[in-house]
């Protein structure tokens, strides 16, 4: 389910609302942010998710093989949300331009939602969501260290799939 936030701007509610949700967004009549990930990328980080918070116990190839379905569960979220909505209702960011140019995509959603953000708070918030902050938030929340596999942010990067895919899942 959408976790939904109030948005505020000088200390005061707008009528804006932000909803962070995988839920896929035909079921929303606003504008929308859709954030686009590698699928592959995507499905090793939903693999640890569910052997962390799901109780999966198989390996990689019984995940992808699962009656979860997860690949086609990702092609249609992809396609329904960002491949098939068109006009100025939506924007897409491509985790891996994030990841280069986090200020840029940054800078394209503020302008996209149209909310005025002075350098200092830009500044603070790039500092925030760099990974190495994202894992020791983690940290202190949970009051411990976890095997690096177990964490929510587990490595920060683009490409790691390439250690987890062999030519036969890639088939």
């Amino acid at each position: 389910s959408p976790g939904m936030r109030d948005i505020q701007m000088n200390g005061k509610l707008t009528p804006k609302r932000l909803v962070k949700t995988h839920d896929c967004v035909s079921e929303f009549s606003n504008r929308y942010i859709c954030l686009w990930r590698d699928g592959r990328d995507v499905m090793v980080s939903y693999y640890f998710f569910c052997r962390r918070f799901e109780g999966f116990s198989g390996d990689f190839m019984d995940f992808l093989k699962s009656p979860r379905k997860p690949v086609l569960s990702w092609a249609k979220h992809v396609s329904n949300g960002c491949l098939n909505s068109t006009g100025d209702s939506r924007i897409v960011i491509r985790y891996e331009e994030m990841k280069s140019n986090t200020r840029s995509a940054l800078m394209k959603v503020l302008g996209f939602l149209d909310v005025p953000v002075g350098e200092k708070r830009i500044q603070n918030a790039l500092r925030q969501t760099e990974f190495n902050s994202l894992r020791k938030s983690e940290e202190d929340h949970l009051n411990r260290c976890l095997d690096p596999e177990d964490y929510f942010f587990r490595q920060g990067i683009s490409g790691a799939w390439t250690e987890y895919y062999s030519k036969k899942h890639l088939e």
